[in-house]
This record gives C-alpha cells, structure tokens and sequence, in this order.
C-alpha cells in the first residue's frame, strides 16, 4: 500500500524485512521488465518506511529475511511462558505467540507457538559453531579451535555458492544530489 505525502509516497516496509535491497515497479519474479524505482529509507521510531520518488503503485520490495534472534532456552513441560519467550525444542527454535501454561508443548499445542525461520544455508553453520562453542566453554580449547575452523570452512562454501555459482552479487547503485 502507498500513501502520498508531500509529494514524497511511503509504503511500509514488509514485517519480515531485515534489509531493503531494491524497490521495483513490477514484480521482478514474474517478469523481466520490472524496473528500479528511486527510494530511501525513513524510520520514525516505531516503524521504518520506503520514501519513493514516483508514483508508481503498488511497489515490490526486494529485502533479506530479519536475522533470527536464537536465545530460547530448552523447553520445559513444567514451566510457563509469555507471549515471545523463545525456547528449543525437537531442534527447532520456537516463539510463544500467546501465553503457554505447563505442559503446551509446540508440538501438543502447535498454534501457540511460531517456529523460527533460519535460512538452510546457515545450518550447518550453526550445528558446527555450537559445537565450538561448547568445546569453549568446557575447557576443550584445542578441539574448539578445530570445530570453529571447521565451522567457518562451511560458511564459506555457502557464501562461495550465493557469489560464483549463483550470481548473487549485486551491482552498486548510488544516487547523488
């Protein structure tokens, strides 16, 4: 949805959104004559805002997912949670969205919990890194060493494929007065 304001239209930007890449016309998924609108970004404290210098409606944001923040402890039948406590459970990450008495578990009582999405790609990052982490923290400091080098290795592999296998490497646009 766009707003006119001063001659300046606003969209907001979608929930999900960690970083805005690039504002098109036409849906760039469904065709190849979308083209880049001029746009910056506004924020007024509570939400953040496309400013764009056209009126072109409705508008396809490009943006990265939010990064996931993981600080959910194990989950536990025998407590309570609040709406956005995090736990870990199965071997997933999940969100209360609603307040959780004792034994609703995300399985048992799947609606009052929302999974967190972590990109595929950063999984196997993440089991390794862990695992480094854990070696740290009981003194193992010499094979937590080895477990983040091999944690790092894994990323990037997968960084080599999004710049040279798949050709996500986005060219540089600047706007000047």
């Amino acid at each position: 949805m766009v707003t006119s304001t001063d001659s300046v239209e606003t969209a907001p930007v979608p929930s999900t959104a960690g970083e805005v890449l690039e504002v098109y016309n036409k849906n760039p998924r469904a065709t190849n004559t979308a083209v880049p609108v001029a746009w910056s970004l506004y924020e007024d404290g509570t939400s953040r805002y496309i400013n764009l210098r056209s009126t072109d409606s409705p508008v396809y944001v490009e943006h990265r997912i939010m990064r996931p923040n993981l600080t959910g402890d194990t989950y536990s039948s025998t407590s309570t949670y609040s709406s956005g406590d995090q736990v870990y459970f199965g071997g997933q990450f999940y969100d209360a969205n609603a307040s959780v008495a004792t034994n609703e578990s995300p399985t048992s009582a799947s609606s009052l919990w929302d999974v967190v999405k972590i990109p595929f790609i950063f999984q196997p990052y993440l089991i390794r890194g862990t695992f480094a982490d854990y070696l740290k923290s009981t003194g193992n400091n010499e094979l937590s060493a080895q477990a983040d080098s091999n944690a790092e290795s894994v990323m990037m592999l997968e960084a080599d494929k999004l710049y040279r296998q798949q050709g996500h490497v986005r060219k540089l646009n600047i706007t000047t007065y």
